[in-house]
């Protein structure tokens, strides 16, 4: 952690705060309407592009460019999920560790 900055505002550094609209609410969700309009022009220029025909890799498989990404984006996001599910530790790991816990959770439940 840095120290806070005097001269700036919330203790925001000057140059984060061009980038202080990605935390508004609603910007995720017009980010993924972006990606998908994204997607859909994409498809467009695919088939205005192939026409039918053959300037496709696999051109029987349309969208097959836009669609495998996805999926291995998706399976990144799984994947990442998973390995943090694997290796996390519980939130009071390493207080507990270090002995700064005067009670475990087990002798606050019980009173």
């Amino acid at each position: 952690m840095s120290a806070p900055r005097p001269g700036a505002p919330d203790g925001i550094h000057p140059l984060a705060q061009p980038f202080l609209f990605v935390f508004k609410p609603g910007f995720a969700r017009l980010f993924v309407l972006a990606l998908a309009v994204l997607l859909l022009v994409s498809f467009g220029v695919e088939f205005a592009m192939t026409g039918g025909e053959g300037l496709s890799k696999y051109p029987e498989v349309l969208g097959g460019y836009e669609v495998l990404p996805a999926l291995a984006a998706a399976a990144a996001i799984i994947a990442a999920w998973l390995v943090r599910w694997v290796l996390g530790v519980a939130p009071d790991f390493y207080e507990r560790e270090a002995g700064d816990l005067t009670k475990t959770e087990s002798e606050s439940a019980d009173g």
